[in-house]
């Protein structure tokens, strides 16, 4: 019997496995590729190219391959763009002290008046609409209501927290299967008087400034 989730040996088989099944009625596909190899883009563009392939169209060789940008990214940590990097990221994150955390809960141990909460249900086009108003994009928005809300919850004007991105600032790398996501940092601060848009607006420009200067490894950030 054939087990279809099972541990890859990384120094042993290929790092992806198809399987096909066929019933009476209908055929299936299978595929498990490593993470190590293709992140979530990778099966957007692996799916892409099998229906491309069904239809019977030719299919486009990568021209920039994942092993192609490691390359350069090896070469690039001797170069000046790495050491600017550094740098960009010093100044973001000087003088910050904030932990981020949630203060303890202690609403058992202190009276209080009671709890409120509110439900809203937005819909993708208002979130579009918004985002245009602001000129910000959604993942601007998320990024930076989450800011808002870490904040609350420890009790500062400042929020530092982590998220990923699919890695893919070059172009070349828009049709390459291969893992590329990387870690960014974000710090966030927010005092309450500051105007929406201009928070929103400083929370993007860190972030494309962060995509730009991802040769430096979250973890020695």
């Amino acid at each position: 019997k054939k087990t279809l989730v099972k541990p890859f040996h990384i120094q042993e088989e290929r790092l992806i496995r198809i399987v096909i099944y066929r019933t009476d009625s209908c055929k299936y596909l299978f595929a498990d590729l490593h993470h190590i190899v293709a992140d979530g883009n990778s099966y957007d563009i692996f799916f892409a190219d099998l229906n491309t392939a069904y239809k019977g169209m030719a299919l486009q060789s990568e021209t920039y391959t994942g092993f192609d940008a490691a390359l350069d990214e090896e070469q690039e940590v001797e170069n000046g763009r790495y050491k600017k990097a550094a740098l960009y990221y010093d100044e973001i994150f000087a003088g910050i002290e904030t932990e981020s955390l949630p203060i303890a809960d202690k609403r058992e141990e202190v009276p209080v008046k009671g709890l409120a909460s509110r439900t809203m249900k937005l819909s993708k086009e208002k979130i579009r609409k918004y985002c245009e108003k602001m000129q910000v994009t959604p993942n601007t928005l998320f990024t930076g209501l989450f800011g808002v809300v870490m904040g609350r919850y420890s009790n500062t004007e400042d929020a530092l927290f982590a998220t990923i991105y699919n890695g893919r600032n070059d172009s070349r790398l828009e049709n390459t299967i291969c893992m590329l996501v990387k870690t960014l940092p974000v710090y966030c601060r927010f005092d309450g008087k500051m105007p929406v848009s201009v928070y929103l607006m400083a929370v993007q420009n860190q972030m494309l400034n962060s995509m730009a200067n991802d040769i430096f490894p979250f973890y020695e950030i």
